[in-house]
C-alpha cells in the first residue's frame, strides 16, 4: 500500500433503518438523516459479526447528489470506532438510573411545592374571604399534593439506597417514645379506617441503635401501609421484644390483617395498591414493605414474612462486655 491507509467495506448493512434488537443497524438518528437526506454527524452505528468489526461505531457522512438532475447518490464518509470521551461510562447495575429517578424527582418537587402553597392560602384563607366550594377543592389538592409529595420522598429514598447514598444518622430511639409517636402519627388514620392499633413490648426492650428520624419513618410506613389493608373493626397488633447479647437485636412482630394474612411473601412484597382510597399508599403496599426492607438492610435489620406476621429486625444498642442489661441479668 506504500504507506497509503487501507480502508474495509462492510457489505449488506442498510442505514435507512434503526437498529432492532440486537441486530446490526444505525440509532434512529443516524436512520432519520438518511431519509431526510441530511448529513451524519457522529451518527450511533452497530455492527454484528467477526470480532474486527462487531461493536459501536460512529459515522461522519455527507449526502452527494448528480451534478445535473440533483439525484441523491447516497454518502460519502468515514465509519470510525468511538473515542473515550464518546463512550458513556454507566456503573454496574441500576446506577445509572437511580440518579435519572432522583434527577427527575428534584425537577418535580418545585413545581408541586408551589401548588400546596397555594393550595394552602386558598384553603386558610391567608388572602382573603374564600367560598367553602373553594376552599373544599384547595382542600382535596393540598392532601392530593402531599401525597404524591410522600411518593416523590419514597421514591428518593429508594434511589438513593439503590445508589449508595442514603445518609444513615447514628443515634439511639427509645421504644416507649418511637410507640407514643407512632401512635399519635397514626391516629387519624387508624380512625378514620375504624382500625384499632395496638403497639405492645416486653419488658425490658432496648433502645434501637438508630435515629429517631430513621426509626419513627421506617415504622410509620410500614403500618401505615398494612392499616390500608385492614377492615373496619379489624384490630392490628404489634410487639416489641429484644433479642439480648453481644449483637442484641429488637424485633417487632405485627400481625396482618384478613384480607392480607392469605397472601405469600413472593405476592406480599410484589402487590400493587390494595386500595383506591385518597390515603393508600400512592406506590403500592409492595413498594412500601420493599422501601422498609431497604431501610432496615441498610443498617444491618431486615423485614421478612414468617406465619402471617410480618417481623422487623434491628439492631439493638449494646451494654457492656457480657452483651447484658441489668435488667436482662
Amino acid at each position: 500500500m506504500g504507506g497509503r491507509r487501507a480502508y474495509g467495506a462492510v457489505v449488506g448493512v442498510n442505514i435507512a433503518e434503526p437498529a432492532f434488537d440486537a441486530g446490526p443497524g444505525p440509532d434512529a438518528y443516524g436512520a432519520a438523516a438518511f431519509r431526510q437526506k441530511m448529513p451524519l454527524e457522529n451518527a450511533r452505528m452497530r455492527l454484528c459479526g467477526a470480532a474486527a468489526i462487531a461493536g459501536d461505531w460512529r459515522i461522519n457522512a455527507a449526502p452527494f447528489f448528480e451534478p445535473a438532475g440533483g439525484r441523491f447518490n447516497g454518502y460519502r464518509g468515514i465509519l470510525r470506532r468511538p473515542n473515550l470521551a464518546e463512550v458513556a461510562h454507566i456503573p454496574d447495575g441500576d446506577t445509572h438510573d437511580a440518579e435519572n429517578i432522583q434527577q427527575l424527582i428534584h425537577e418535580l418537587r418545585t413545581p408541586l411545592s408551589a401548588i400546596i402553597g397555594f393550595s394552602e392560602i386558598i384553603e386558610q384563607q391567608l388572602f382573603g374571604p374564600v367560598a367553602e366550594e373553594y376552599r373544599t377543592i384547595a382542600g382535596n389538592i393540598l392532601h392530593d399534593a402531599q401525597r404524591l409529595l410522600s411518593g416523590f420522598d419514597d421514591l428518593s429514598t429508594a434511589a438513593k439506597i439503590e445508589t449508595g447514598t442514603y445518609i444513615t444518622e447514628a443515634g439511639s430511639t427509645d421504644c416507649d417514645w418511637l410507640s407514643l409517636r407512632l401512635a399519635e402519627r397514626l391516629r387519624e388514620l387508624s380512625d378514620v379506617l375504624h382500625v384499632t392499633l395496638n403497639l405492645v413490648h416486653a419488658h425490658p426492650v432496648r433502645p434501637f441503635a438508630l435515629g429517631n428520624h430513621l426509626a419513627e419513618r421506617l415504622f410509620s410506613r410500614l403500618l401505615s401501609a398494612v392499616i390500608i389493608g385492614c377492615e373496619a373493626g379489624e384490630i392490628l397488633d404489634g410487639r416489641f421484644r429484644t433479642e439480648p447479647g453481644l449483637n442484641a437485636v429488637n424485633r417487632f412482630v405485627l400481625s396482618l390483617p384478613k384480607k392480607l394474612a392469605g397472601m405469600g411473601e413472593s405476592e406480599l412484597f410484589g402487590s400493587g395498591p390494595i386500595d383506591d382510597s385518597h390515603d393508600a399508599p400512592l406506590l403500592g403496599l409492595g413498594f412500601s414493605l420493599r422501601l422498609v426492607r431497604s431501610l432496615a438492610r441498610n443498617v444491618g435489620g431486615d423485614l421478612c414474612f414468617y406465619n402471617q406476621a410480618l417481623i422487623v429486625s434491628l439492631p439493638a444498642v449494646n451494654e457492656g462486655l457480657t452483651g447484658l442489661m441489668d435488667e436482662e441479668r
